[in-house]
């Protein structure tokens, strides 16, 4: 059937009835005093009735097919896989009729062959409308967990209550910096700052920073914004940064306190909100002066820079440390709770945010005279803290303690976990336990990682990309990966060194605590090799409540 002698075919009052607008043929004739004719109608009709607006446009489409005489219908219907009772032709044209009000773009093909139009041509620059249900689901594009949400509103009604420094304590694992980031991202929304300056430890942190801030941004942010890294051989010109989110090292803001004063003054104008990534540092007195000079306690009106600290260990070794660092931030702290009051470590375990801890101790013999005839010290010496890198060295140096690592590593972690960190007592154990690693496994199994890697980022990379099912990957690492290390694959930890420190500790075993539900695993195998003699930490939750007399709890 062509589809033009069947446009021929129809009469004009066909065409006007059942193709164009009503009254358009009479607005014409009226429209040209009286000399439109009705051969000129027909003409300029079919001109307007095109192929593509016949087929596509359903209620024209379904016109035109109920125009076909019973022989054409019959064989249409049949070309495009009608059943019907042949003898009844009337149901012959109801189903016709239904087939083409309901027919998507793709099911026109067979149509097309049969009226001898090019399906492609037609369908060429389409787009079928596809109804939208009443009922949509949407997602966020920078989401929160639910007690993310509770800690950001915490912070932000600590403001409003008139604190100006405020410390946000949370687990390691838990997600302080995309917490933060909101927070962040709220106060530049709202108009409440103008400039962020995001304190960080190491060049390193500040780029992950304006990585992470321009995520969030991109989704919660409502205007135009620059991000600056200031560190080291990566400078700004400060004299121009006014607003926006500014990551600066905290050597390099101490270095621009006592050499451009006017600069932080400036800073100071815009009601900065300053961000002190690893807050539990900010005792060191340099410092503490760069916080003092970006945040004073006293700052006369309409200016109010405020603080926000971020930490999962808030305090240091000694109580007098511990009080100073809660007075640097107002003894004013934000602590999560779950959502029936439960301690935040066991809820965010139950809920699947952290993985669930499982350690195992081995116990080494420490014998100290060996250590002390070792060097040169007298009997009956008591060790200080002057002595730890020694002590340190000397146990990495240990070659029966070194194998009981390598055992442990090859026979039992490898075998059972896609990624695992070892945090080596020096540079030269992690070295050396590497190359037994790769060695024995016959194939690269193994990296290492320190504060001298030149090409860090692409091993980490390495560590951190999918790998085929049995092939195990390793980071052998020593001052490294404690902080703003982010691999959610991680599944075991074994910490190779003596640890004295809650805080390190605490930062260590963090660097595997990412739960199921916030893209890690469901446990995680803490592995502790134990001097005897030589401290230890245990408990997790024990950990995170060390340094509660210190802070007035939110």
């Amino acid at each position: 059937m062509n589809i033009e002698k069947l446009k021929d075919d129809l009469q004009l009052h066909e065409i006007q009835e059942d193709f164009l607008p009503e009254g358009l043929h009479k607005l014409l004739v009226a429209f040209s005093d009286g000399q439109f004719s009705e051969e000129r109608a027909r003409q300029c009709f079919n001109k307007l009735l095109d192929n593509k607006t016949l087929l596509l446009d359903p209620s024209k489409r379904t016109a035109l097919l109920m125009k076909l005489a019973i022989p054409d219908a019959k064989e249409l219907s049949q070309e495009l896989g009608l059943s019907f009772n042949e003898d009844d032709v009337q149901e012959m044209y109801d189903k016709l009729e239904r087939w083409s009000k309901r027919a998507k773009i793709e099911e026109l093909r067979p149509l097309c062959d049969y009226f001898g139009v090019d399906f492609e041509r037609l369908q060429a620059g389409v787009e079928e409308f596809i109804p939208v249900a009443a009922e949509r689901s949407i997602s966020p594009q920078y989401p929160l967990f639910p007690y993310q949400v509770r800690g950001m509103l915490s912070v932000i009604k600590k403001w409003e209550e008139g604190w100006k420094r405020v410390l946000l304590h949370m687990p390691t694992g838990s997600g302080k910096t995309r917490t933060a980031m909101s927070i962040v991202c709220n106060r530049l929304y709202c108009g409440k700052t103008r400039l962020v300056v995001w304190l960080a430890d190491s060049k390193e942190l500040c780029y992950q920073a304006i990585d992470e801030f321009e995520r969030s941004w991109r989704h919660l942010g409502n205007t135009p914004l620059k991000a600056y890294v200031y560190s080291g051989e990566d400078r700004v010109d400060l004299s121009k940064v006014e607003s926006g989110f500014l990551a600066i090292t905290l050597q390099s803001a101490n270095n621009v306190l006592k050499n451009d004063y006017e600069i932080f003054e400036k800073f100071i104008s815009a009601s900065p909100l300053v961000v002190f990534d690893e807050a539990h540092k900010a005792i060191a007195r340099t410092y503490a002066n760069v916080i003092d000079s970006l945040v004073p306690k006293i700052s006369p009106p309409p200016l109010r820079p405020l603080l926000l600290g971020l930490t999962a260990t808030p305090g240091r070794a000694t109580e007098e440390e511990s009080e100073s660092l809660a007075a640097t931030f107002e003894n004013t702290i934000v602590e999560l709770r779950g959502e029936n009051g439960e301690h935040i470590v066991e809820y965010l375990m139950k809920k699947g945010y952290l993985a669930i801890p499982n350690f195992k101790t081995i116990q080494v013999d420490f014998n100290l005279q060996n250590f002390l005839k070792s060097q040169g010290l007298p009997k009956g010496y008591k060790v200080r803290e002057k002595d730890t890198n020694r002590l340190i060295e000397y146990i990495a140096n240990d070659n029966n303690r070194n194998l009981i690592i390598s055992r442990e590593l090859v026979n039992n972690l490898l075998p059972n976990h896609r990624r695992i960190i070892f945090f080596a007592a020096s540079v030269k154990q992690a070295k050396l336990i590497s190359s037994l690693l790769n060695v024995v496994s016959n194939r690269k199994v193994s990296e290492v990682v320190t504060a001298d890697t030149p090409n860090r980022k692409k091993i980490i990379d390495w560590f951190c990309e999918k790998s085929r099912p049995g092939e195990p990957r390793i980071l052998c690492n020593y001052g490294v990966l404690t902080t703003g290390f982010d691999a959610p694959e991680v599944s075991a930890i074994l910490i190779g060194r003596p640890v004295d420190s809650l805080v390190l500790y605490s930062q260590m075993v963090g660097r595997g605590l990412r739960g199921p539900n916030a893209g890690g695993t469901p446990e995680v195998e803490i592995v502790r090799i134990h001097d005897n003699g030589l401290p230890q930490f245990l408990d997790l939750k024990d950990a995170f409540n060390n340094w509660n007399e210190q802070w007035r709890n939110s």
